[in-house]
This record gives structure tokens, sequence and C-alpha cells, in this order.
């Protein structure tokens, strides 16, 4: 028996399902949930879910590394479909109740990618650091809420090569996306105030995204070379989900325990 274990066991378990499946579209992303308000994706963009744009295969590509330590991260999936981009990350655990940092550190992750895709918005530049290289370049905000400057050498990296384009008329548009996806509900909300959740979820993002990004910005302003101003992340573009709960029975969203198992990871 394949056993998965952790954040990536649980990732690839459940989008090689909603792949093999053809579920990806539907159900799991027409009911993303943003964190603003609580509506659904299908909601806020109607136009966009229509007959002949569900026909069409998503990309995906699970843990694109875009650079640990002085790059933008590892997203454990990234979809796009339809002209828009979904940047996901995805929690074993999303916790307000005792794991208040590291649900911070989750959202932290989702504006990391929201800085790449500023980066990437713009041309590469020409660096001599180590040779001659062209690179993406900009600020961007470490996991323990550091500004500093992201680079990313675009030379061998063959996902960017392949996605770039895309990535970068997603953002153009204004179709990039920010996804948090945890397997159980999140804790620290009563059951009983389950029309409290989209408040207390979207002033955690409220909360860690202008403190990011006054620090991103401030840093910004003593780098001339960057050829433009990171944007403040907009929030109407980043969504949340739950495995069980959200898509768990719904249209038959099971992982298949009997050939993969996912075993938790343990807390304290």
């Amino acid at each position: 028996m394949l056993n998965a274990y952790g954040e990536n066991g649980f990732t690839f378990s459940l989008f090689h399902h909603l792949c093999s499946s053809k579920k990806l579209v539907q159900p799991f992303l027409e009911n993303l949930k943003r964190f603003k308000d609580g509506k659904l994706f299908a909601s806020r963009y109607k136009r966009a879910i229509t007959s002949a744009a569900l026909k069409q295969e998503p990309d995906v590509w699970l843990f694109p590394n875009f650079g640990k330590s002085s790059g933008f991260g590892e997203p454990d999936a990234l979809v796009l479909w339809n002209g828009f981009s979904f940047w996901i990350e995805v929690e074993t655990e999303f916790n307000l109740k005792d794991r208040r940092s590291a649900a911070e550190k989750a959202i932290l992750q989702l504006l990391r990618f929201h800085y790449l895709s500023q980066a990437l918005s713009v041309e590469y530049q020409k660096r001599d650091d180590g040779g001659p290289h062209r690179a993406i370049v900009g600020p961007t905000i470490s996991g323990k809420g550091i500004p500093r400057l992201g680079v990313l050498r675009v030379a061998s990296h063959a996902v960017l090569q392949k996605v770039r384009k895309q990535l970068s008329e997603s953002i153009r548009d204004k179709k990039d996306q920010y996804v948090l996806f945890a397997d159980r509900k999140m804790k620290g909300i009563s059951l009983k105030d389950d029309e409290k959740e989209p408040k207390k979820i979207q002033s955690l993002l409220h909360e860690c995204a202008e403190d990011a990004h006054r620090k991103v910005k401030g840093f910004a302003k003593n780098l001339p070379q960057l050829r433009c101003q990171p944007a403040s992340p907009c929030e109407d573009n980043f969504w949340y989900a739950y495995y069980e709960g959200d898509l768990k029975g719904r249209d038959r969203v099971e992982i298949n325990t009997e050939s993969i198992r996912y075993v938790p990871r343990k807390t304290n």
C-alpha cells in the first residue's frame, strides 16, 4: 500500500484524484470561498464559468519551485485554467485557536506568490552576480515576515519557461488567484458560528497583507534598480476551502483510501 504523509502526500493524492476524475474545476475551483466575504468563485466569476470553458483541461503543476531561500517560494500546486492562475497552498491543519502563527505563515506564503506575480509582470533583468544571467527580480516577504529581494534565475527553469506567458497574462487581466486549502475545517471557530468564519479569516488576511505590504513597500523604496514598485495585494483574489466539508462527498470527490492512505501529521 502507498502511504501519503503530510501536506505533500495529501496534495498529491487529492490532485491526482481531481485530475483523473476531471473534477478540478467542478466542484473544486467553483467552490472556493473568498476570504473577503465567503462568496463562491462560481458566483464571483459567473461569466467565466461557461460550458466551453468547462471543457478546457486545466494545466496543473505540483510543487513548482520558484526559489526557497533567495527566490519566491514553492506553491504546493499551480493551476492554470481559462486565463486564471491559481496559486495553492495546502495545510493539513488551519488553526486560529492555538496555532495562529502557523496560520499567519500560510498567509505569508500566499503573499509571496502575489509578489512573484508582480515580478513576472515586468521584463527579465540582466545580472552579473556569479556570471551574467537573466532573472526575475522583485521584492518579496520571507516566511518570518521579513522583506527581502527575490531573485529567480531564468536559465534551466523549465516550469517558468512554460508558464510565464500564461502567468503574466493572468495578472495583466487581474485573474491571478491565491488559495489556502486545508484538509479539514479551521479550528478556533465554534461550530455554531459558521457565519462568523468569513469575518475571522478575512481579518487574518487583512492584518497579514497590510503588515507585509507596508514592509515590502518600504523595502522596495530603497531599491532604485527595480523596474516597478510592488502593488498592494488585492484581497478579492484570495480564497480558501476545506477537503472535509467543501469537497469530500460532493460529486463523489473522495480520495481512494484503499490504494492511497493519508496519515495526518501529529501536532502538539
